[in-house]
């Protein structure tokens, strides 16, 4: 709570420029649907809603319960009780639907950050979300058994009507994957394959900015630094500023093509060779993916069959394409069949961080 000149206090759970609205006055609902409104009619084609699950707090005020952590992410219900996933929340997305539906293909996608699938999955459906950000792979280790259940899971809770399941790498409040995955050569080569395996799963792919050029997080000097989490800890927390530089065109500093003049935050070295103008290898495997992806798309049915091609190896079919992980330390041997598709060199096996697609 912050405190105004009058003796008045107001409510934010983030930054205190972001002050949170009282969603039980009807006023509230109005205005936001005025502005829906102004934005769908000027053609946007739909909405990211961010923090969906926090509009509603619990009606009383309450604090939060003693003995709650300080110093932890607060992106998670048990957390924080009194101010995620009310009961009424789902019911604006209801409306806010209702008003979606009355152009032509629009979308409605929330950041939905709970640990719950099945408390994210409420909020899709025919009648409310078009989509929610399905987050388990974003911090997840790279590794065969993990994703299995991670992967199986999700499939099943958005198995909804209407509503398919959501695959996140990377985004704004994370670092990047290639620096997650081991950074280097290694850790570039295990994203590309993590990339065509998600690009090889039923549902929806959501891809950040730079992760198609390769890019891993940048260490931004702490003078240069924007993020509030940064500022408001005196630096004691490095913040999220490593992953929100710019992306770069061209190779020429400081703006890469981006801008003429100084960019807000400072591109690293690695700009001058992961840059679209330069075409590094992740950008070639992103384009010939995606481009396989549309071709295959309509194709291929929604249900996963698994199969076991040893320890460290992720394995599915979806009809005759059979998409192939290797996240163990040995490379292992492939099925017959026409490889469609690979992150990385093949050839009779599958290297160690590498997949690949064959039709079989």
């Amino acid at each position: 709570w912050t405190q105004v000149p009058d003796g008045q206090w107001y409510l934010h759970l983030f930054d205190d420029g972001q002050p949170d609205l009282n969603w039980r006055h009807p006023d509230v609902h109005a205005d936001w649907e005025r502005i829906l409104r102004f934005w769908l009619d000027r053609g946007v084609d739909g909405f990211r809603i961010d923090v969906a699950h926090g509009l509603y707090k619990q009606a009383d005020l309450a604090d939060s319960p003693p003995g709650l952590p300080r110093d932890v992410s607060p992106f998670h219900s048990a957390q924080m009780p009194h101010a995620w996933d009310q009961p009424e929340v789902v019911d604006v997305y209801r409306r806010w639907r209702q008003i979606a539906d009355e152009y032509d293909d629009r979308v409605l996608v929330g950041e939905v950050f709970l640990p719950q699938l099945d408390r994210v999955a409420r909020f899709v459906g025919p009648d409310r979300l078009h989509q929610a950000f399905n987050f388990p792979l974003l911090t997840a280790a790279l590794d065969a058994e993990t994703w299995r259940t991670l992967i199986e899971a999700s499939l099943a809770a958005f198995d909804v009507e209407g509503a398919g399941p959501t695959w996140v790498l990377s985004n704004h409040d994370v670092v990047r994957h290639a620096t997650r995955y081991g950074r280097g050569p290694e850790g570039q080569a295990r994203a590309r394959a993590a990339t065509l395996t998600l690009l090889g799963l039923p549902g929806s792919p959501y891809l950040y900015e730079g992760e198609e050029l390769g890019l891993e997080q940048d260490d931004v000097p702490p003078e240069a630094r924007q993020d509030p989490v940064w500022l408001r800890s005196g630096g004691t927390e490095l913040g999220r500023d490593g992953c929100r530089t710019p992306f770069p065109w061209t190779s020429e500093p400081p703006g890469h093509g981006f801008t003429s003049g100084t960019p807000w935050l400072p591109l690293g070295d690695q700009a001058r060779t992961r840059n679209v103008a330069s075409e590094p290898p992740t950008l070639l495997l992103y384009r010939a993916a995606l481009a396989l992806r549309r071709e295959l798309r309509s194709t291929l049915p929604r249900e996963v069959t698994w199969l076991d091609l040893g320890p460290g190896v992720l394995a599915f079919r979806r009809g005759d394409v059979l998409v192939v992980l290797n996240t163990g330390a040995q490379g292992v041997a492939l099925p017959d069949g026409q490889l469609l598709i690979a992150s990385g060199e093949v050839e009779q096996t599958l290297p160690p961080g590498t997949a690949a697609w064959l039709r079989v």
